[in-house]
């Protein structure tokens, strides 16, 4: 099912691309399964699931088998004479041989015992604490994934933005330097337009440390090395239901969820210490086979019994007021935790109106200083403009689609956000090409 929402918000948001780096999913997948937060969530979930089973298996019977082989240094024995009224014949019993020769087999069963039924609660509420803990790296992981992966996109945008800025501080540092050939600019000019070239060098060694250091952090991530190339970034800018929506989907995130179960351990923990002051009933069967048969005169014996244990100490009620302060503590770090859910919800909800807003506004400077630019060097063409203006023009320019690109990237990562914090698992930046 979750892959299937995954194909349909990707076909929803990407659109199709001559690039190869693969689709957001194909990152979150790998790193829930090959991060190193997903292999230690797993791994922890695991050994709290193991805690539980032998909590359990506690109250369980269990079975000794123990054997002996005794040198005694004084045997001991005793005749029984014979019974001429019964007609019993004569007979020695040894009541301590030499070699003494002893098993036995021995079962224990625990009838009643409240602590230890509490602590077995106690276990469970651990192992499903640990479980929603696990889904909510998962969607953790969800989240930094998403963020890196934008962020790739971005750089990648970013480096096609510098390129061809780069080849526009060319064709004008060429156009500048024919028109001094003609005394129709100066020296300055051309240097400044120099400068331009140098200038837009740099911005693209900052976009190829960014996308390199960008795709080394999504691979660290998801353990998937990144494909080259991305796909265009641009929003659809359409806007998100109503907060209460999302806000009401919170107190059922893992994370909330896996601090009730852990109110709920601390709870079951309360009960195992006033369990522990209440008596215990256990059950015990032993069987002996022994060549030291004594006057009972049999090798194979066998004894059972109830016992009633009632162990009473004197710290016991700190130790119960301890638990208890537990419990509080576990109470309230729920409360902050469903408290912190809700609040990221309407973060990330209102980060996303207002990442609309500011994406809309970058395309409108987007076109504006695109169209400002073209001016600037038709004007410049007719002498009607100075070099310093068509630079300025320029830079104001790509300074504009950056800051498109910024915008669209952290809308899209908001839009992931808002429904991460919600406990969607799926990558819902709506994300389509841009039309020229």
């Amino acid at each position: 099912m979750r892959h299937a929402l995954f194909g349909l918000v990707s076909a929803l948001t990407l659109a199709p691309s001559a690039s190869a780096l693969q689709p957001l999913e194909h990152f979150i997948d790998r790193a829930r399964t090959s991060s190193f937060d997903a292999r230690e969530a797993s791994a922890t979930s695991r050994m709290k699931r193991e805690d539980a089973a032998r909590a359990w298996q506690a109250l369980l019977p269990s079975a000794t088998l123990r054997a002996s082989y005794t040198r005694n240094q004084y045997p001991a024995s005793s005749i029984v004479p014979a019974n001429p009224a019964t007609g019993a014949p004569g007979r020695t019993i040894t009541i301590l041989p030499e070699d003494q020769l002893d098993a036995f087999a021995i079962l224990d069963v625990p009838l009643v015992d409240l602590a230890r039924w509490s602590l077995v609660s106690a276990a469970k509420h651990a192992e499903r604490a640990s479980d929603r803990r696990a889904a909510q790296t998962g969607l953790d992981l969800d989240k930094q994934v998403a963020r890196a992966y934008f962020t790739v996109i971005a750089a990648d945008a970013l480096t096609k933005a510098a390129d061809g800025s780069l080849k526009c501080a060319l064709e004008n540092h060429e156009l500048v330097a024919q028109r001094q050939q003609v005394g129709l600019a100066t020296d300055l000019d051309v240097r400044r337009a120099a400068a331009e070239v140098e200038h837009a060098r740099q911005a693209i060694a900052d976009a190829h440390y960014t996308v390199i250091v960008t795709r080394r952090t999504l691979e660290t991530l998801s353990g998937v090395t990144p494909e080259a190339g991305a796909p265009a970034v641009f929003d659809d800018l359409r806007p998100e239901g109503p907060v209460a929506s999302f806000e009401a989907r919170a107190p059922h995130t893992p994370g909330v969820t896996a601090a009730e179960r852990e109110v709920d351990a601390a709870r079951a923990n309360v009960t195992a210490a006033w369990g522990a002051l209440t008596p215990s009933v256990a059950a015990n069967f032993t069987e002996r086979l022994t060549n030291a048969t004594g006057f009972a005169g049999q090798s194979q014996v066998y004894a059972a019994s109830v016992t009633a244990t009632w162990h009473l100490e004197l710290g016991a009620w700190s130790g119960v007021q301890s638990l208890e302060a537990a419990e509080a503590v576990a109470a309230v770090r729920r409360e902050r935790v469903e408290r912190a859910a809700r609040d990221l919800v309407v973060q990330a909800w209102a980060q996303v109106e207002a990442g609309i807003v500011k994406a809309r506004a970058a395309r409108v400077q987007v076109e504006a200083t695109k169209e400002a630019a073209r001016l600037g060097h038709e004007r410049y063409a007719q002498g009607r403009a100075t070099q310093l203006e068509v630079v300025q023009a320029d830079r104001d320019a790509f300074d504009s689609e950056v800051g498109r690109i910024q915008a669209d990237a952290d809308l899209a990562y908001a839009r992931h956000l808002l429904r991460s914090a919600s406990g969607e698992s799926l990558a819902a930046a709506r994300m389509t090409k841009e039309t020229p």
